[in-house]
């Protein structure tokens, strides 16, 4: 018993001084310049998909109008018949709307704005989903590109189960 048990003790103390040295090993992470942004159309495809698995039928977006701006956004994908859309905010969406579209929050959680009609929006924002192309350390730094997309994934899914819990679909 006094040899099981010393044995037992001496696990519990090497597991913590191996796991710090596996842990001190530096992960090295592409610079954010050196990170490329997942494509619209591969986006618009993986929501399109998550839609379908929900069961419901992305329909082509339509216009709304923000709040503090003159012109209107043209959303990207409308969700079933409730004013609920998805937008994915490219470059060119920041270029154009400036500050009118919040910056992606620095935590990661998900941005939703509602339009002058009350309309849901939520906004995906392609900077927030950049991967590694490839590279030695690329597995190690989970931004390769299935991460990337497995996270739009749930995210989407995080959106659509809290817009079916607040409205008809």
């Amino acid at each position: 018993m006094r040899l099981q048990t010393s044995t037992l003790i001496a696990c519990c103390f090497a597991l913590p001084v191996f796991g710090c040295v596996a842990s001190a090993v530096p992960v090295r992470h592409a610079e954010p310049e050196q990170l490329s942004a997942l494509p619209e159309s591969q986006a618009i495809a993986l929501i399109d998909d998550c839609l379908a698995q929900a069961r419901l039928t992305p329909k082509p977006g339509w216009a709304v109008q923000l709040p503090q701006h003159a012109g209107d956004l043209s959303v990207d994908i409308r969700v079933g018949v409730a004013p609920v859309g998805i937008e994915w905010v490219s470059q060119a969406d920041r270029e154009q709307y400036g500050r009118t579209l919040p910056p992606p929050d620095p935590s990661g959680q998900l941005r939703v704005m509602q339009a002058k009609d009350g309309a849901l929006i939520l906004l995906l924002d392609q900077a927030s989903y950049r991967f590694e192309r490839s590279g030695p350390q690329a597995w190690v730094a989970s931004r390769d590109l299935d991460s990337t997309e497995d996270r739009l994934k749930r995210d989407v899914q995080d959106f659509i189960a809290y817009v079916k819990s607040q409205y008809p679909l």
